[in-house]
């Protein structure tokens, strides 16, 4: 794979506030070195299947900075995990606190309790879509026949029993003879940032044809 995809206002809280610090313009796929490909399943089973790898996304990160001073008291959050608007994340010890600006999923916990913080201070990061993506890419000859709101199974190699559907929310510009898809799930799917998931999508040009 030559190509990877698609690549604030502070909330004032008790006296203290949320900066949301833009980060690098990278893809997610640049972010972790992870190559996606396409492979079709076998065409005697049905060739207007497609099985490819997709990788796991929400737009995006940008890093959470405590606009504040004080020592950590509290923390109220698990890396990885849903946060919605509004919700205390951190507390410190003079009485004031860290909330999430915005719906999104949470990066790793980036503070310790007993920790000095400044306003500087790194404390988690955010996703910037409160929903999750999975960008995958298909081979060459299929990009005409997955469209904007196709259905799409997805699940991890080692939940199965967990899939779910997504529908397909935007189709890129073929490159390379590879085209770039985004497929949106539920916040609610069972899966992590970053994490490698599997993914089936139909051919919707001829359903009973063969390839």
């Amino acid at each position: 794979m030559k190509k990877s995809l698609f690549a604030g206002a502070g909330l004032a809280v008790l006296g203290s506030f949320w900066w949301m610090k833009p980060a690098a313009h990278v893809s997610a796929l640049a972010e972790t070195n992870v190559q996606l490909t396409a492979a079709r399943v076998d065409p005697a089973v049905d060739s207007t299947l497609l099985v490819t790898t997709g990788l796991v996304g929400a737009g995006g990160t940008d890093t959470l900075l405590a606009r504040t001073a004080g020592r950590v008291q509290g923390i109220f959050f698990a890396g990885w995990q849903y946060a919605r608007r509004g919700q205390t994340l951190v507390k410190l010890t003079n009485h004031t606190y860290v909330t999430a600006p915005r719906a999104g999923f949470l990066g790793d916990c980036q503070v310790l309790i007993g920790q000095y913080i400044t306003a500087k201070t790194p404390v988690a990061t955010l996703s910037r879509r409160s929903y999750l993506r999975v960008s995958v890419v298909l081979p060459s000859g299929w990009s005409d026949g997955i469209r904007a709101g196709d259905s799409a199974r997805v699940w991890a190699a080692s939940r199965r029993q967990q899939a779910v559907m997504g529908a397909v929310e935007e189709v890129g510009e073929p490159s390379l003879g590879e085209t770039p898809v985004e497929i949106r799930l539920s916040s609610r799917a069972p899966f992590r940032l970053r994490e490698l998931v599997n993914v089936r999508l139909q051919d919707q040009r001829h359903p009973l044809a063969s390839r």
